[in-house]
Formats: structure tokens, C-alpha cells, sequence
């Protein structure tokens, strides 16, 4: 009896004490500086993580658009137990991203699971940072300057014949044109990549593709998986990322053939594509810190980002010409009076064309297809808003949230072209829109998506007109993800001019 009852009082205690530590552990764990942005509760050691799942899984955006009403434009939710601070509107992100670009600079990439193990073989051009980044950007914007825009323009064009080909002998049937484009994209990419386009005849080409189709439709930083890596050990998941790793890993092999055939035909005055810039480079300057596998990594970077994005805004422009007509006949009346139907359009002609370029800004703004721009950090405390931004949080600019915030755009979920053309009928530009993000760290490649997604769309509405499936309800709603998708949708594409 008194053995048990000590055992009872033993174990009551023990009980006891854990519940006081895990109290404690709780609090420190947990404990908020005074000053940080107001959000919701959250829970010990996954935070907000499992608010976003369920009923907001896939519509992420909508849960973040709840608390920026609630909490307003600058609010913090945890991602386990890391800070994680979003900002909501134009004025925050120029105030953290651009007024203090220095200290947000930086990459959370170790604060990530997912991108911290992926670092390990190269830190690519996305994610990394310091010198790395650096010389990955220097890399990639000293090939774009020696590839040249003439001759990006002559590759774009070529990838355009092949869709108009398509839209030309499909019989009429209408057609889900997002797998035209985005292979066109995609194979773009390829020839800056490594001079070759890619041949989706050939299963790794295909492979290519479909691998860098998949990574765009995850979650990103915003996985669970990167604050939460336990998670890997889960049967689903485990197979997830083996597979995930397989997919990548046989990718970067195939880059790694594209090298060692560029070693065997080294080009000595022009640089045809990124590996020969790359070879240039390591011949040329002492301590290169771009080794092979981490040129594999930024090439893997331009196809997950690059190819992918630019062809998502493409088909939200299409999407929105089949449900508006009248913007659709405005641009082609456009360019028929700039161009006419003799010869393709070209990248010159777009000064001339600011309606048609006003509509495209419009589908960047409305289909948002880069809901979350990729995540910073700031390397000492910061002050946004009145806000303190503890070091190294992560920091999230929402452009989405920017781009339909309705304090900023008049009538935001309607589109509008007009809103982006002065009474003049030029082009104005507007702070809020920031499709290629902004600060030291925006989209490297803006010049060359603008580039294709402008040839894209006013070759195709040069030739073709656009119109959905009769009986056919369209959506605006997209697949979100790390970019934002199109729901499925056919259309008919019929030549103007015979």
C-alpha cells in the first residue's frame, strides 16, 4: 500500500512537473517580443501551419487574405516555431524590400529543411546567398547579355511556329492551348539553358517538363515539410520526396550530359547558351565559385521558375480574351493597324502596341501567377510599418494580396486595361504592380519572360481569334500553388485571315 501510494504520488507529481516544464518550454519557445505584427493564435510547435490546411488547403491565399483583414497588412503567423511576418500591400513591401533592401536581402534558405538539404549540392540562383548569389546572378545576366535579345527573339519565334502549326491543324477541335505554351516556354528556356530545345518525342525531354511542372504546383516555402521536416518520416510523404529527389536527380544528370558535350565543342568568341558562359568563366577567372553541380542547380532554378511562370501568364491572358471579346478584338485591331497580317510581330513593335501591352499587365495583375513572391530575410532587426521585424524572421511579400488590394485599385477583380494607360492612351506605370517583384533581388530573367510573353500572345491573336467551347462556364478561380494556375479550360482558335 505504501509503495503504491508513493508510485501514485510519484507519478501525480512527475506529471506534475513534465506539464510545468512543457508550460515553460512553451513560453520561451513562444515568447513574443513587444512590438512584433499582430496575428493569429497558434499552436505549440506547429503554429498556424494546420489554419492553412483543410478547408484552405489549396486556397492558401483566402486564409491570408482573411487575417490581412483582420490583422491588417503587415501580420505574423508560425510556421512551427518560426516567425514567419506577411506583407500585404505595396507601401510595407517598398518599405522592407526596397527602403531597407540590405537587410531584407538575404534568403531564409537554412531556416527551410527542403532548401537547406537541396543547398548541399549547390546552392542554385533562387535560394542562395552572399557571394553565391552573386556569382549566380552575374552568371545567368552575362548570358542573357551575350545570347543577346535578337537572338532570344529568333528563338521565341521558332517555338511560336510550332503552336500556330498546332492551332492550324487541330481540325477546329478546341484544345487546352496551356500545354502549347507552357512546352514552348519551357523549351525556351532550354535553348538559353543549354542550346538545345527540348524534343518531348524523347522521354527525358518529357521528363524535363513534367518535373518542372510538378514543383511549380507544390507549396514551396509554405510546405509544412520545411518547419516541420519529422514530417519526411511519414510513409505518404517519405515516398513523396524519394520520388521528388529521383526526378530531380535524373534531371541534373541530363544537364550534366549538356556540359560535358559543350567541353567537347568549346566556342572561343560567342557564347551560344548559359554552359558556354559557364565554361568562359571557370577558364577565366581564378576560385570560380560556380562549380558543375551548382550550374546544374541554377538551370534546374530557370526551369522551375522561369519557363513555368511565363507560360502561366500567358494562359490567364488567353483565358481573359476568351472571356472578354471586345478586349480581345481591341488588341487585334491593334495590331493590325500596327503590323498588319504580312509579317510576325516583333519585339520592337511594343511601344506601338500599349493597348495590347496594357492588357497583358492586366492578366499579370488578375491571374497573379506568382501568388507569393520568394521568401526573405532579414539579417538584424527591422522596422516595417511601425513593426518590429525581429532578426532573421522570414518575410514574405504577398503580391497577390498587392495586386487586388482595394484600397490601392479602383474596381480591383475587374478587368480593366485602361487602368494601366493615361489619358494620352500611353502606358503608366503603377507602384503596386509588381508581377517580377521588385528590391536587388527581382526576377532576373524579367526582360526575357516579357519578352516571350508579349511574342506569345499578340503572334497567336495576330492570326487566330479565341473562343471557349459553347456551353462551357470558365473560371477565374485558379490552382494555387507556388504558381498560380488556370483552372482547365478549352478553346477554339480560328484563323482571321485566310
Amino acid at each position: 500500500m505504501v509503495v503504491a501510494e508513493f508510485l501514485s504520488t510519484s507519478l501525480t507529481s512527475g506529471l506534475i512537473a513534465l506539464a510545468i516544464v512543457l508550460v515553460i518550454g512553451y513560453v520561451f519557445l513562444f515568447w513574443e517580443r513587444s512590438g512584433i505584427p499582430p496575428g493569429p493564435p497558434f499552436w505549440p510547435v506547429v503554429g498556424n501551419i494546420f489554419n492553412m490546411r483543410g478547408h484552405y488547403f489549396g486556397r492558401r491565399h483566402v486564409y491570408l487574405e482573411k487575417m490581412k483583414v483582420k490583422y491588417g497588412p503587415v501580420f505574423r503567423i508560425y510556421l512551427g516555431n518560426q516567425l514567419t511576418i506577411f506583407l500585404n500591400d505595396h507601401e510595407s513591401i517598398k518599405e522592407a524590400i526596397v527602403d531597407q533592401k540590405d537587410v531584407f536581402i538575404a534568403r531564409p534558405t537554412k531556416k527551410l529543411w527542403g532548401y537547406k538539404m537541396s543547398a548541399l549540392e549547390g546552392p542554385g540562383l533562387a535560394m542562395s546567398n552572399g557571394e553565391d548569389w552573386k556569382a549566380a546572378r552575374s552568371l545567368v545576366v552575362q548570358a542573357f547579355h551575350d545570347i543577346g535579345s535578337t537572338s532570344f527573339e529568333e528563338i521565341i519565334k521558332d517555338e511560336i511556329k510550332d503552336i500556330i502549326a498546332e492551332l492550324s491543324t487541330n481540325g477546329g477541335d478546341a484544345i487546352r492551348i496551356r500545354n502549347s505554351v507552357i512546352k514552348a516556354t519551357t523549351s525556351i528556356t532550354g535553348r538559353v539553358s543549354f542550346g538545345s530545345r527540348l524534343d518531348y518525342s524523347k522521354e527525358i525531354d518529357l521528363h524535363i517538363f513534367n518535373t518542372a511542372h510538378a514543383i511549380s504546383k507544390g507549396e514551396g516555402p509554405m510546405s509544412p515539410i520545411h518547419t516541420l521536416p519529422f514530417l519526411r518520416f511519414l510513409p505518404n510523404i517519405a515516398k513523396k520526396v524519394a520520388e521528388t529527389n529521383r526526378d530531380v536527380t535524373r534531371i541534373r544528370q541530363e544537364f550534366c550530359r549538356y556540359i560535358d558535350e559543350h567541353k567537347k565543342k568549346p566556342t572561343e568568341h560567342t557564347s551560344r547558351d548559359l554552359i558556354d558562359v559557364f565554361l568562359k568563366k571557370t577558364r577565366t577567372t581564378e576560385n570560380y565559385l560556380i562549380d558543375e553541380q551548382n550550374l546544374t542547380r541554377i538551370i534546374l532554378d530557370l526551369f522551375a521558375a522561369g519557363s513555368i511562370a511565363n507560360g502561366n501568364v500567358v494562359d490567364w491572358a488567353f483565358l481573359y480574351m476568351i472571356l472578354h471579346p471586345n478586349i480581345q478584338k481591341k488588341c487585334q485591331d491593334e495590331i493590325d493597324k500596327v503590323v498588319g497580317p504580312k509579317r510576325m510581330v516583333r519585339w520592337s513593335d511594343k511601344p506601338n502596341l500599349p493597348y495590347l501591352e496594357a492588357t497583358l499587365m492586366e492578366a499579370y495583375r488578375l491571374g497573379n501567377n506568382a501568388p507569393l513572391a520568394v521568401p526573405h530575410m532579414n539579417t538584424k532587426d527591422a522596422y516595417v510599418k511601425g513593426y518590429l521585424i525581429p532578426k532573421e524572421s522570414i518575410v514574405i511579400p504577398n503580391v497577390l494580396s498587392c495586386h487586388l488590394d482595394q484600397k490601392t485599385w479602383n474596381d480591383p477583380l475587374t478587368f480593366k486595361p485602361e487602368r494601366f494607360l493615361d489619358e494620352r492612351g500611353k502606358i503608366q506605370s503603377h507602384p503596386a504592380f509588381m508581377p517580377f517583384m521588385t528590391g536587388p533581388r527581382y526576377c532576373v530573367g524579367e526582360t526575357l519572360g516579357q519578352m516571350q510573353i508579349f511574342l506569345i500572345f499578340s503572334n497567336i491573336l495576330q492570326i487566330f481569334s479565341l473562343s471557349k467551347e459553347v456551353g462551357a462556364k470558365l473560371t477565374t478561380k485558379g490552382i494555387y500553388g507556388i504558381n498560380m494556375e488556370t483552372s482547365p479550360y478549352l478553346v477554339h482558335a480560328k484563323r482571321r485571315h485566310l
